[in-house]
Protein backbone atom coordinates (compact mmCIF):
# COMPACT_ATOMS: atom_id res chain seq x y z
CA UNK A 1 0.00 0.00 0.00
CA UNK A 2 1.90 3.46 -1.00
CA UNK A 3 0.07 6.51 0.87
CA UNK A 4 -1.86 9.50 -0.30
CA UNK A 5 0.18 12.40 -0.29
CA UNK A 6 -3.10 14.22 -1.05
CA UNK A 7 -3.21 15.67 2.47
CA UNK A 8 0.49 17.06 2.16
CA UNK A 9 0.02 18.41 -1.11
CA UNK A 10 -3.40 20.80 0.49
CA UNK A 11 -1.35 21.31 3.44
CA UNK A 12 1.26 23.06 1.04
CA UNK A 13 -0.62 25.12 -0.81
CA UNK A 14 -2.55 26.00 2.25
CA UNK A 15 0.99 27.42 3.69
CA UNK A 16 1.07 30.30 0.96
CA UNK A 17 4.42 28.88 -0.12
CA UNK A 18 4.61 28.74 -3.83
CA UNK A 19 3.53 25.40 -5.22
CA UNK A 20 4.63 24.32 -8.82
CA UNK A 21 2.90 21.27 -10.59
CA UNK A 22 5.34 19.31 -12.14
CA UNK A 23 2.79 17.85 -14.60
CA UNK A 24 3.35 14.14 -16.60
CA UNK A 25 2.11 14.15 -20.36
CA UNK A 26 0.54 11.34 -20.07
CA UNK A 27 -1.99 13.65 -18.47
CA UNK A 28 -3.29 14.00 -22.07
CA UNK A 29 -4.64 10.40 -22.12
CA UNK A 30 -5.66 10.12 -18.76
CA UNK A 31 -8.05 13.57 -18.10
CA UNK A 32 -11.19 14.64 -20.11
CA UNK A 33 -10.40 18.02 -21.55
CA UNK A 34 -10.95 19.94 -24.60
CA UNK A 35 -7.45 21.69 -24.49
CA UNK A 36 -4.55 21.56 -22.53
CA UNK A 37 -4.85 24.90 -20.83
CA UNK A 38 -8.10 23.96 -19.30
CA UNK A 39 -5.55 21.39 -17.52
CA UNK A 40 -3.45 24.31 -15.97
CA UNK A 41 -6.36 26.40 -15.16
CA UNK A 42 -7.64 23.38 -13.42
CA UNK A 43 -4.28 22.69 -11.09
CA UNK A 44 -4.11 26.59 -10.82
CA UNK A 45 -8.21 26.84 -9.32
CA UNK A 46 -6.46 23.82 -6.97
CA UNK A 47 -4.01 26.57 -5.54
CA UNK A 48 -0.67 25.80 -7.74
CA UNK A 49 1.30 28.82 -8.66
CA UNK A 50 2.97 27.35 -11.50
CA UNK A 51 2.23 24.53 -13.66
CA UNK A 52 4.71 22.94 -15.84
CA UNK A 53 4.80 19.54 -17.95
CA UNK A 54 7.64 17.28 -17.07
CA UNK A 55 8.19 16.55 -20.47
CA UNK A 56 10.00 19.64 -21.05
CA UNK A 57 12.96 18.17 -18.56
CA UNK A 58 13.61 15.02 -21.20
CA UNK A 59 16.21 16.43 -23.53
CA UNK A 60 18.46 16.95 -20.81
CA UNK A 61 18.23 13.48 -19.93
CA UNK A 62 18.83 12.51 -23.90
CA UNK A 63 22.10 14.37 -23.82
CA UNK A 64 23.44 12.79 -20.43
CA UNK A 65 22.06 9.39 -22.16
CA UNK A 66 23.47 10.32 -25.53
CA UNK A 67 26.92 10.46 -24.06
CA UNK A 68 26.64 6.86 -22.66
CA UNK A 69 25.18 5.44 -26.32
CA UNK A 70 28.64 7.38 -27.78
CA UNK A 71 31.18 5.86 -25.34
CA UNK A 72 33.35 3.34 -26.94
CA UNK A 73 33.80 0.98 -24.17
CA UNK A 74 32.01 -2.30 -25.15
CA UNK A 75 29.37 -2.24 -22.36
CA UNK A 76 26.11 -2.24 -22.76
CA UNK A 77 23.58 0.37 -20.96
CA UNK A 78 20.11 0.46 -20.01
CA UNK A 79 18.10 3.24 -20.04
CA UNK A 80 14.62 3.58 -18.50
CA UNK A 81 12.77 6.85 -17.47
CA UNK A 82 10.56 4.06 -15.29
CA UNK A 83 11.86 3.79 -11.62
CA UNK A 84 9.85 0.40 -11.52
CA UNK A 85 11.95 -0.99 -14.61
CA UNK A 86 15.38 0.36 -12.41
CA UNK A 87 13.88 -0.94 -9.32
CA UNK A 88 13.48 -4.49 -10.97
CA UNK A 89 17.52 -4.58 -12.19
CA UNK A 90 18.28 -3.26 -8.88
CA UNK A 91 16.56 -6.34 -7.08
CA UNK A 92 16.58 -9.59 -9.21
CA UNK A 93 19.22 -8.40 -11.36
CA UNK A 94 22.02 -7.14 -9.53
CA UNK A 95 24.69 -8.44 -11.73
CA UNK A 96 23.28 -5.36 -14.46
CA UNK A 97 22.77 -2.62 -12.12
CA UNK A 98 26.73 -1.84 -13.04
CA UNK A 99 25.14 -1.90 -16.69
CA UNK A 100 22.23 1.18 -15.47
CA UNK A 101 23.19 4.72 -16.50
CA UNK A 102 23.65 6.92 -13.62
CA UNK A 103 21.30 9.83 -14.45
CA UNK A 104 18.37 10.70 -12.92
CA UNK A 105 15.01 9.94 -14.80
CA UNK A 106 12.98 13.06 -16.84
CA UNK A 107 10.87 13.34 -13.36
CA UNK A 108 13.45 14.37 -10.82
CA UNK A 109 15.19 16.81 -13.36
CA UNK A 110 12.28 19.08 -13.73
CA UNK A 111 11.71 18.80 -10.07
CA UNK A 112 15.36 19.92 -9.52
CA UNK A 113 15.26 22.66 -12.60
CA UNK A 114 12.07 23.91 -10.69
CA UNK A 115 13.45 24.54 -7.63
CA UNK A 116 16.45 26.23 -8.71
CA UNK A 117 14.19 28.47 -11.22
CA UNK A 118 11.47 29.47 -9.00
CA UNK A 119 14.00 28.94 -6.01
CA UNK A 120 14.24 26.36 -3.60
CA UNK A 121 12.13 27.69 -0.85
CA UNK A 122 9.22 26.85 -3.59
CA UNK A 123 7.58 23.24 -3.39
CA UNK A 124 7.21 20.63 -6.07
CA UNK A 125 3.98 18.54 -6.56
CA UNK A 126 4.69 15.74 -9.55
CA UNK A 127 1.44 14.60 -10.50
CA UNK A 128 1.66 11.43 -12.84
CA UNK A 129 0.46 8.45 -13.33
CA UNK A 130 2.74 5.92 -11.64
CA UNK A 131 2.61 4.80 -7.90
CA UNK A 132 6.65 3.62 -8.22
CA UNK A 133 7.06 7.55 -8.52
CA UNK A 134 5.92 8.06 -5.40
CA UNK A 135 8.49 6.22 -3.69
CA UNK A 136 11.31 7.90 -6.44
CA UNK A 137 10.34 11.05 -5.15
CA UNK A 138 10.18 10.31 -1.25
CA UNK A 139 14.71 10.02 -1.71
CA UNK A 140 15.09 13.32 -3.09
CA UNK A 141 14.98 16.80 -2.03
CA UNK A 142 13.68 18.84 -4.52
CA UNK A 143 10.76 16.53 -4.18
CA UNK A 144 8.00 17.75 -1.70
CA UNK A 145 5.29 15.51 -2.75
CA UNK A 146 3.63 13.11 -5.43
CA UNK A 147 0.14 12.53 -5.97
CA UNK A 148 -1.46 10.50 -9.19
CA UNK A 149 -3.67 11.00 -11.79
CA UNK A 150 -6.75 9.23 -9.91
CA UNK A 151 -6.11 11.45 -6.99
CA UNK A 152 -5.97 14.45 -8.46
CA UNK A 153 -9.56 13.53 -10.40
CA UNK A 154 -10.94 12.78 -6.85
CA UNK A 155 -9.48 16.12 -5.86
CA UNK A 156 -11.42 18.06 -9.02
CA UNK A 157 -14.87 15.77 -8.18
CA UNK A 158 -14.62 16.93 -4.66
CA UNK A 159 -14.17 20.78 -4.86
CA UNK A 160 -16.39 20.42 -8.17
CA UNK A 161 -14.01 21.25 -10.89
CA UNK A 162 -14.85 19.79 -14.41
CA UNK A 163 -11.70 20.38 -16.85
CA UNK A 164 -14.14 20.31 -20.26
CA UNK A 165 -16.24 22.98 -18.59
CA UNK A 166 -13.22 25.58 -17.75
CA UNK A 167 -12.13 28.75 -19.26
CA UNK A 168 -8.66 28.88 -21.14
CA UNK A 169 -6.58 30.77 -19.19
Amino acid sequence: RVPSELSKVKKLIESGAPVIASLSSSYMGVLPYKTRVQVKSALKKLGFTYVEETVIATNPVLEEYNKYADLDDGQNYFTSFCPTINNLIEKHFPQFTKNLIPIVSPFLCHTRLMKSKYHTDTKVVFIGPCLAKKDEGSTDVSVDAVITFAELQKWFKKENINLDELEEG
